[in-house]
C-alpha cells in the first residue's frame, strides 16, 4: 500500500522531509498546512514508524503523517495587498482582484472576508496580520471607521455561517496565501 505526493503525485510508501524540500522547495510543516487532516504514511509504514519511535525518536522529524481527528478543524489561511486577496485551503488556492484604492489593512479584512466565502466550512481563519486579527478577537480597538464596517461585516458573515470560527495569527513564512501573493 502506497500513498502519493499531493504536489507531483508520486507514489511512496511516506512522504519525508527530503522529498518536499528536494522536489519541492517547501517544509514539512508547509506540507501540513495545505494539506490539513490528510493522511501521508501508509498504514503499514506509519505501525513500523510507531514501533521504532518507541526506540528512536529521532525519525518523528524527519517523517510526516496526520491522524485523523474526530473533529476535522477545518483552517483557510488568507492575505491580501491594495490589488489582490487570496485565500488557501485544503491545497486549494483561490485569488481575486479588489479596487486598488484598498489600504493593505482593508486588503488584509477583504481576505478574511473572501476566505469565509470560499470556504463557508472553515472553522478557523489563518492571516499574517496582527492587527486584523487582534482586532477581529476584540483584542485590539478599531479607531478606523472603514475599519470597523469591515470588521462588522467579517463576524457578520460568521454569523450566517451558523458554526463558530476562530481567527488566529501566523507568521509571513508561515502563511500559504501569502506565498502566493508574493
Amino acid at each position: 500500500m502506497s500513498v502519493k505526493c499531493l504536489l507531483c503525485g508520486e507514489e511512496f510508501r511516506c512522504v519525508t522531509n527530503t522529498h518536499l524540500r528536494g522536489a519541492h522547495g517547501i517544509t514539512v510543516d508547509d506540507y501540513r498546512r495545505m494539506f490539513p487532516g490528510v493522511n501521508f504514511v501508509s498504514e503499514e509504514i506509519k505501525q513500523r514508524i510507531v514501533d521504532s519511535l518507541r526506540t528512536y525518536r529521532k525519525y518523528e522529524a524527519d517523517v510526516l503523517w496526520l491522524e485523523e481527528e474526530k473533529e476535522k478543524e477545518m483552517r483557510v489561511f488568507v492575505d491580501g495587498n491594495p490589488h489582490e486577496v487570496c485565500c488557501v485551503a485544503d491545497g486549494k488556492i483561490s485569488r481575486a482582484p479588489i479596487d486598488s484604492t484598498n489600504t493593505n489593512n482593508m486588503a488584509e479584512y477583504r481576505a478574511v472576508l473572501f476566505g469565509l466565502y470560499m470556504h463557508p466550512e472553515a472553522t478557523k481563519v489563518c492571516s499574517d496580520s496582527q492587527l486584523v486579527v487582534r482586532q477581529l478577537n476584540g483584542e485590539y480597538k478599531i479607531s478606523k471607521e472603514h475599519l470597523r464596517k469591515l470588521a462588522e461585516k467579517v463576524h457578520k458573515q460568521v454569523e450566517k455561517l451558523g458554526h463558530s470560527v476562530s481567527f488566529s495569527w501566523v507568521s509571513r513564512e508561515g502563511n500559504p496565501a501569502g506565498e502566493v501573493l508574493g
